[in-house]
């Protein structure tokens, strides 16, 4: 009914007004969205990560494939490496794990974490 209707009209602008007024503050106060945060602290572990030559748990746990090599029928389960292993392939045309050599020039990689952010939130947006 029309009032129904009018009910949720109002509140659609309301949230949008509240989101337009919560993005200007935090680009006025220099705060961070949490997925541009998230993003950048898994471009920053996993330079952290590949450039590891130990054998650490939790770098064996990271780089961990099933026995086999297969997963369950369905969609497969994003492994956290997908993320990079597109933005290289779209970026450099490198094969998947090819972006590890990289990890050990450390200016040069993160020099690539803001065109990682920015292509993740491009994907992100699709």
């Amino acid at each position: 009914n029309k009032q129904n209707y009018l009910f949720v009209v109002h509140l659609l602008l309301y949230i949008q007004r509240s989101t337009h007024i919560a993005e200007d503050l935090c680009t006025r106060y220099g705060i961070t969205d949490w997925v541009t945060r998230h993003y950048q602290l898994k471009f920053k572990l996993a330079g952290h990560m590949a450039r590891r030559t130990d054998s650490r748990w939790s770098t064996r746990i990271l780089y961990w494939r099933p026995l086999g090599g297969g997963r369950c029928q369905g969609r497969p389960c994003q492994r956290w490496t997908d993320d990079l292993d597109r933005f290289f392939k779209a970026s450099f045309d490198l094969e998947p794990g090819g972006w590890r050599q990289l990890t050990f020039e450390r200016k040069r990689w993160s020099s690539l974490s803001d065109s990682f952010v920015e292509f993740c939130l491009n994907s992100f947006a699709r």
